[in-house]
């Protein structure tokens, strides 16, 4: 059976036919989809999606806009009454609506409106919603305000960049702070890893002082031992000689005891006693001496701990710098005593030359010896004062007038008021909240670290950190300040170690 065939162009029309079907059933199917997801109210792609009793989905807002004023609820949709106010979210849909949201947005928005079949003209501004001129006269849209399309577009274009203006603004701020943050992250992973570092190689360095102390200890331990056992084993070889000895001669002697013949006792005792008195006198050593020495207890059962400290901190570094103060920086009403070691406020004001080192008008000092390289701490007895400066000094840092106390004029500093208000001296002035009020504080500057760390000496608790560069030698300064009507007459002393 032959069957009929087409020409080649209606074959192509068919083909063209068919496809256009299939393209026919996509766009119905989507346009199914898509008002499955469409809320019956604003008639658009649902928007936080809630479900109610009876089982209708609408948008949060559109739901709680239309039962704004009502006094019974109902579905907008079936008009069932409820019995309460009340939906749930339903995330299903929310979750399908912004699957659908990608393909949504390619979908070519209608150009007639759906009740009326006229063009859309016209923007409903009561309602939000594009309305044909039959939507205008409508019962629905009744004493609303329309614009028309163009004007709408221009309005709410406005709208949107009012909007859109702060957030800009807003996102550059916010994207600075996102690269600052970042910054300061992978800053802080390097500090960790530069501080941890830090942590390890000093303490390698007090565990090798420690590990040699050890061994050291240990061999002179081992060599004493060894010299008093050698010893002891000796003596005790002579000993064991010397019983050999006369636990021979005692057999001789005995065996001459046990002879029960009389005759034979006696014949030749008097040679055989002479023979025994001449062994003794050979073969006996000199009298046995007890080695009795023991092991240095001081030495090696004493306060080894105490003992290797004290080695340890002539080896710790660094060291407890020797400081003294500089008369020739001290303000008039400041007094030097105790070897240039103390310093106190007075009342009195000294008649003293006025050279380029004096301070004129703040009422500090500086010591006498700088730092131009390398690591020192130092510490200062405060003691129970209400009121004092201690700190850092740049050698070219103004000594004259009145001077603000700042790494910008080349001072690193904290200081104590009214007995509890602590103060790190940056600019502006930072607030100290210490949990407990020192006694001592401790000073630890690392010249080619650009470091002044600050610490309560009486537990070495860190108060405050510093950090810059510097390109001029640093000298301490201190500062006693007023009296206080006798509260604060105490001198700031600095500490040495006496051991």
């Amino acid at each position: 059976v032959l069957w009929p065939t087409l020409p080649p162009g209606n074959k192509r029309k068919l083909e063209d036919g068919d496809a256009d079907q299939k393209k026919r059933k996509v766009d119905e199917a989507e346009d199914d989809f898509t008002e499955d997801l469409t809320c019956g109210l604003c008639r658009s792609l649902f928007k936080e999606p809630v479900i109610l009793e009876c089982g209708h989905n609408f948008c949060k807002q559109c739901i709680d806009k239309s039962w704004e004023s009502a006094t019974a609820f109902s579905c907008p949709e079936c008009k069932e009454v409820l019995s309460e106010r009340k939906y749930t979210t339903n995330r299903v849909l929310a979750s399908l609506v912004k699957k659908a949201a990608v393909s949504v947005k390619d979908v070519k928005p209608k150009e007639k409106c759906d009740e009326h079949d006229e063009r859309l003209k016209l923007f409903c501004k009561d309602d939000g919603t594009l309305a044909c001129v039959i939507c205008r006269d409508s019962l629905k849209h009744s004493a609303h305000n329309f614009l028309p399309i163009q004007d709408a577009v221009g309005v709410y274009r406005d709208q949107l960049i009012a909007l859109v203006t702060p957030l800009e603004s807003t996102m550059k701020e916010n994207q600075k702070l996102k690269s600052e943050q970042s910054q300061k992250i992978t800053l802080h992973r390097d500090n960790l890893l530069d501080y941890k570092k830090h942590i390890e190689s000093e303490f390698e360095k007090l565990h090798q002082f420690l590990r040699e102390k050890e061994t050291k200890m240990v061999e002179d331990l081992n060599g004493e031992g060894e010299v008093l056992l050698k010893e002891m084993e000796t003596n005790l070889v002579k000993m064991t000689d010397n019983c050999e000895f006369i636990e021979e001669a005692i057999s001789t002697t005995q065996s001459r005891l046990n002879e029960s013949d009389p005759i034979a006792f006696l014949t030749d005792i008097k040679s055989f006693i002479e023979r025994c008195c001449e062994e003794h006198r050979k073969g006996v050593p000199a009298e046995s001496v007890l080695v009795n020495k023991d092991l240095s207890q001081g030495r090696f059962k004493g306060p080894i701990q105490y003992i290797v400290w004290k080695e340890l901190k002539s080896f710790v570094q660094p060291g407890l710098s020797p400081l003294t103060l500089d008369p020739q920086t001290a303000h008039p009403n400041l007094v030097l005593t105790e070897g240039l070691t103390s310093v106190k406020y007075t009342d009195t004001k000294q008649q003293l030359p006025d050279n380029p080192k004096r301070f004129s008008q703040c009422i500090l000092v500086l010591g006498a010896e700088g730092f131009d390289s390398g690591k020192h701490y130092w510490e200062v007895e405060v003691g129970n004062k209400t009121a004092w400066d201690v700190g850092m000094a740049s050698e070219s840092s103004n000594r004259k007038g009145k001077i603000k106390l700042n790494p910008k004029n080349g001072y690193w500093a904290i200081w104590l008021r009214n007995g509890n208000a602590f103060k790190a001296l940056e600019s502006p002035s930072k607030t100290l909240n210490l949990t407990s009020k020192p006694q001592k504080i401790g000073v630890y500057v690392d010249y080619e670290g650009g470091q002044v760390s600050f610490y309560n000496a009486d537990d070495m608790s860190p108060i405050y950190t510093f950090n810059g560069v510097f390109t001029e030698k640093l000298y301490p300064y201190l500062s006693p300040f007023l009296q206080d009507s006798g509260k604060n007459a105490e001198p700031l002393k600095l500490v040495h170690n006496k051991m």
